[in-house]
């Protein structure tokens, strides 16, 4: 089948936790008021389908953009479950030797309560292989993903540019990136074809 498949992967909105930069994973936070105003100035391409992580801030993040569509809610693209260290800052926890011993090990050891990088990689695949197959079934030709920062780096790293590696990805509250294939190499689970940033709001905050 000839055509093109565009998948934007966003980032939700700012939350007050984002602003202190504090470890937000299964944290149910809404968007704070700075949040909703950067969204409310960005420009998107109406979407065949949206999907959102079930999360509060990304379910508003979603109504923001497109009031008007019903969101499909996939769990499975959570953020990392940071188990106890939720809500906490690398200044909270750069003390406590579990924390140091997570952050140079974190694919096999999880923070207390949370998960390991390695389950949160293999979730975040299983929900794109949801979304892919949805997509694939129905001839869907655009979707905007509402996810995290974590989910949307594994994803690109999967489904980007092969030179960079996970945390090269810069994924700021509110940014992400649009990822186009043609059908058939979507339909065959391939690497996308291009890649691009979309645009940045008006009044960004990092």
């Amino acid at each position: 089948m000839d055509g093109f498949v565009a998948v934007t992967l966003l980032r939700h909105g700012l939350t007050e936790k984002n602003s202190r930069n504090a470890y937000i994973g299964w944290t149910d936070d809404p968007l704070s008021k700075e949040g909703e105003e950067q969204l409310r100035g960005m420009q998107i391409h109406r979407p065949d389908l949206v999907v959102t992580s079930g999360m509060t801030r990304a379910n508003q993040t979603a109504d923001i953009l497109f009031p008007e569509i019903n969101p499909t809610r996939i769990q499975q693209i959570k953020e990392l479950n940071f188990g106890k260290w939720e809500g906490l800052t690398y200044e909270d926890l750069k003390e406590d030797p579990a924390y140091r011993e997570w952050v140079e090990n974190a694919d096999r050891i999880a923070p207390p309560g949370g998960e390991t990088f390695t389950q949160f990689k293999a979730r975040i695949m299983e929900g794109w292989g949801i979304i892919h197959r949805e997509m694939t079934n129905k001839t869907i030709g655009s979707a905007l993903v509402v996810s995290h920062g974590g989910p949307i780096r594994q994803l690109l790293t999967e489904l980007g540019d092969y030179s960079r590696s996970f945390w090269e990805w810069p994924v700021h509250p509110g940014t992400g990136y649009k990822l186009t294939w043609t059908f058939e190499s979507f339909r065959r689970g391939e690497r996308c074809i291009s890649l691009q940033e979309v645009p940045a709001m008006a009044k960004q905050n990092g």
